[in-house]
């Protein structure tokens, strides 16, 4: 299987795995919003979506704050319950998550 193009876009060609290798695997994108730094993900839909922000988060170097300071984003919807599965939330081949940090930056 090769990976949606989307998943290339910005990601500098890293890519992760997450979660187990049964069931169906998807390639999907998850962006953060501050730094538009992105990272491709290789996971089955069953895997929830709070592992997904978890995982990318370490990836990308996000160590100052804990990922409770971060929301997820589908097709420009926050995902509420991050307990939910990637399947339940509508997540398919080729999505693009994006991580937002919950409150706004001071300006200096």
């Amino acid at each position: 299987m090769s990976a949606p193009f989307v998943t290339t876009l910005r990601t500098g060609g890293r890519t992760i795995d997450v979660g187990a290798t049964n069931g169906e695997q998807v390639t999907i994108r998850v962006q953060l919003h501050d730094a538009w730094d992105a990272i491709a993900v290789v996971t089955n839909l069953d895997e929830p979506v709070r592992a997904i922000k978890v995982n990318a988060l370490q990836a990308l170097d996000v160590t100052a704050t804990s990922h409770e300071d971060y929301f997820i984003k589908l097709n420009g919807n926050l995902i509420f319950d991050e307990a939910k599965s990637l399947r339940q939330v509508g997540a398919t081949d080729g999505s693009i998550f994006f991580i937002h940090l919950r409150r706004r930056r001071a300006v200096r």
